[in-house]
């Protein structure tokens, strides 16, 4: 399943979700068969890959189960944080006002 040459990024564009999505496959691929990067380069093939995908539908590897079964949440991202932290100087803001309650609209967009 060779993506990209060494160093090169895919979609020619900044690659950087692509790389990212690459990158995760692998890493599950890695992860759940115990493969290197280059053994899958050089013998997994989309059909096969689909196969798996079938399969573990069924059957999710070892590693998502116990993740699952111990609560594990993936970190929040930067993303994540920043709306968390708007929530937390809205209740701030609505606590030191005296508008716990209130739907106040200084932080919120219109949409």
């Amino acid at each position: 399943m060779r993506f990209r040459s060494k160093g090169s990024k895919i979609g020619g564009s900044s690659g950087v979700e692509e790389d990212d999505y690459w990158g995760k496959l692998y890493a599950h691929l890695c992860t759940c068969f115990g493969w290197t990067w280059e053994y899958i380069d050089e013998c997994m093939t989309f059909e096969r890959l689909e196969s798996c995908d079938r399969y573990w539908k069924e059957h999710p590897p070892i590693h998502i189960i116990v993740a699952d079964y111990m609560g594990y949440e993936k970190p929040k991202t930067v993303k994540d944080k920043s709306k968390e932290a708007e929530e937390n100087c809205l209740a701030l803001f609505n606590s030191l006002t005296g508008n716990a309650d209130a739907d106040n609209k200084i932080f919120k967009d219109d949409n």
